[in-house]
């Protein structure tokens, strides 16, 4: 598979970064906007204190990052103060299955995030009536000015989420093409999701579109729907993906096509994408240095290529003066012997004919005659392969000195032209920086993030012999969890009842006791829907991670999350649906777990234990906090007074509950 970089933030991501942003509903106000550049806005909300960070056409979310802002604010910043401080958060809404945001607020007014093209920020009125835009536009379709009732981008495509199927199939079998291609043109999906849509349902993504047939588009269909299904209920595994350390995407789920890669989790899928675009900031601020100097480098480069040479030819130069002076004064009697003999020649015959004359009184002694400059009285005398150019009327001695020194004044020469070039390219380094500095807004850390195991957003305990039992949290994770984390020498457990998680127990190798499986079975047995008929006691079975399988018999269809099991199956019965919660030391802080009672009450210091019931979670809510405070220093009542009713609902099983008091 290719990997791509992911810049921009696709619908799916969206509809998880949206869910996230709903917590700002009805508390939050907006206390100050600033516009970091042309492209980057920051909206800092009082109530609940968090920043957001808004990139045009690429991202929308809290941020723990700040950025070094202005100190005037553009005339747009200024609007948008002069309209927004102090209102409030009301509702924050994707527009249908599009890269559209929407903020409404308690003024009757509203703060339009386009994300899809090159984006664009805008403010709405009650009527939807534009009253202010960062990017004015016209287009055949849409005109966004002032005065104009906002029209959105008109969707490519199908709307997954409203289409009719028989239309829909019409449209692929008319199509040409790849699969791939074909679902981002048709059903509105990015690369990415088309990609793993192709991964899920098992299809060649470089199939005919033509031949695909009508049961594998209703099974790419249902898998997207099952992906913004598990997004909206929260049941969710937030991401950074990395090929060789390299950022490569950042995912809300587990996507099969990434599960060679590495995997960074995050508590939440905000804190996920604020990281990553951070690091994607630096790689393309790297990447935009690298630009930068290659233009810097070529209105220098001519310059700096001329000093280099002219450098290098008196370097060279200079260690040819000072060979042949060393050569001069190792050899002095040899050549004092050729320029006397000259000498008293052209005394004899005149400078013009002595070479002839050389040749007649020692034809040996020609042989190292190469030339004679008469006008100058340079004689060049060829030795041992080299031309030595020397002064006839000056000894050999005096000839080395003359070499030595114009090599000192050619390397001093150099010298000072290399400082000169050194000179240049500082100028040249600060010419990058300066056109760099114009180009870049670079974010400060103001908060660390959150990271989380990669089993923290599936449902998960320690067992009482200390091996780790994770379960999915719906058919996606249950689907994710089996194909990228369950091993042959794993144990696999399920409840023996339709609907329920796919529980695995990560053995590294190490034998699994009978006790771990019992509670990895109540586990699996209490998180089905056996808890929300609520049954008092199920059955369970577990098998060996090798007799689990994606394959069906020939001819058959495995549902998403469904999986084939080969071999004898090992089947605990009775087994009481019980689930404790507890709060358990970690890091010097706590959190709060739950899991089978044997389990729970091993590893926390408080615990209680509940079964299935009647009265719902709302009914138990002050209940349980009260219990679990119930005895506790004044920290861990401070951790326990701080936890939400979301904070539970993540960690119980659908349905009704009562106490189990011992």
């Amino acid at each position: 598979m290719v990997i791509y970089l992911k810049r921009s933030l696709n619908a799916l991501d969206l509809m998880a970064i949206v869910r996230e942003l709903n917590t700002l509903s009805k508390t939050a106000y907006i206390n100050n906007i600033y516009g970091i550049s042309e492209n980057i806005f920051l909206f800092k909300f009082g109530g609940v204190k968090c920043s957001l960070v808004y990139e045009f056409g690429r991202r929308i979310n809290i941020t723990g990052f700040d950025f070094e802002k202005p100190k005037i604010p553009s005339q747009f910043c200024s609007f948008l103060r002069s309209k927004l401080l102090r209102s409030k958060v009301l509702n924050v809404s994707q527009m249908g299955f599009d890269r559209i945001v929407n903020f409404q607020l308690d003024n009757g007014l509203s703060i339009i995030f386009e994300i899809m093209d090159n984006g664009n920020l805008l403010i709405l009125d009650s009527n939807g009536v534009i009253i202010g835009v960062q990017k004015p536009i016209k287009t055949s379709i849409r005109r966004l000015f002032p005065g104009e009732s906002y029209i959105p981008p008109r969707i490519r495509g199908f709307n997954p989420f409203k289409v009719d199927f028989e239309e829909l199939y019409k449209t692929f079998k008319e199509s040409k093409g790849s699969l791939v291609v074909s679902l981002t043109k048709i059903m509105n999906v990015s690369g990415e999701i088309a990609e793993e849509l192709c991964f899920r349902c098992g299809l060649n993504k470089n199939l005919k579109v033509s031949e695909l047939k009508r049961e594998e588009l209703e099974a790419l269909l249902n898998t997207l729907l099952d992906m913004a299904s598990s997004i909206e209920s929260g049941s969710i595994n937030p991401q950074i993906v990395s090929s060789s350390g390299r950022i490569v995407s950042v995912v809300p789920l587990d996507f099969g096509i990434y599960s060679n890669l590495e995997a960074e989790f995050f508590n939440d899928f905000n804190s996920a994408v604020d990281e990553y675009f951070h690091r994607l900031m630096n790689l393309e601020f790297e990447e935009l240095k690298a630009k930068v100097r290659s233009e810097v480098e070529g209105r220098f480069k001519a310059t700096i290529s001329k000093q280099n040479e002219l450098i290098g030819e008196m370097l060279n130069k200079a260690e040819k003066l000072r060979f042949f002076g060393k050569t001069l004064m190792e050899n002095l009697d040899f050549f004092d012997g050729i320029l006397r003999i000259f000498r008293d020649l052209a005394s004899k015959v005149g400078w013009s004919n002595v070479l002839a004359e050389v040749e007649k009184y020692d034809l040996e002694l020609s042989k190292y005659i190469y030339g004679f400059d008469v006008k100058n009285r340079i004689l060049n005398i060829d030795f041992k392969g080299e031309i030595l150019p020397l002064n006839v009327l000056e000894s050999a001695a005096s000839n080395a000195s003359k070499f030595f020194d114009e090599a000192k004044n050619l390397e001093a020469k150099a010298s000072r032209a290399l400082k000169a070039l050194k000179s240049l390219e500082e100028n040249m380094e600060l010419e990058v920086e300066k056109e760099f500095s114009k180009r870049i807004v670079k974010p400060i850390r103001i908060v660390g993030l959150v990271k989380r195991k990669w089993y923290e957003n599936f449902h998960w305990f320690k067992s009482s012999d200390g091996f780790l039992v994770v379960g999915g949290r719906d058919a996606s994770q249950n689907e994710a969890l089996v194909r990228k984390w369950l091993r042959d020498d794993g144990i696999y457990v399920h409840a023996d009842v339709h609907g329920g998680p796919s529980v695995i127990i990560i053995s590294d190798s190490n034998p699994i006791p009978e006790s771990t499986i019992y509670e990895a079975a109540q586990f699996a047995s209490s998180f089905s829907n056996a808890w929300r008929a609520m049954l008092e006691s199920t059955s369970a079975f577990w098998v060996y991670g090798r007799q689990v399988s994606k394959s069906p018999p020939s001819g058959e269809y495995l549902a998403r999350g469904a999986f084939m099991i080969y071999g004898k199956k090992n089947y605990i019965n009775n087994i009481p649906l019980r689930v404790s919660l507890g709060i358990m030391s970690l890091d010097n802080s706590y959190i709060l777990v739950s899991g089978p009672p044997s389990a729970i009450s091993k590893w926390c210091f408080k615990s209680l234990t509940l079964a299935p019931g009647e009265k719902s979670l709302d009914d138990i809510f002050n209940q349980l906090k009260r219990f679990l405070s119930d005895g506790l220093n004044e920290s861990q009542k401070a951790f326990v007074k701080d936890l939400s009713i979301n904070d539970f609902r993540r960690l119980l099983p659908r349905g009704g509950f009562r106490f189990i008091f011992q």
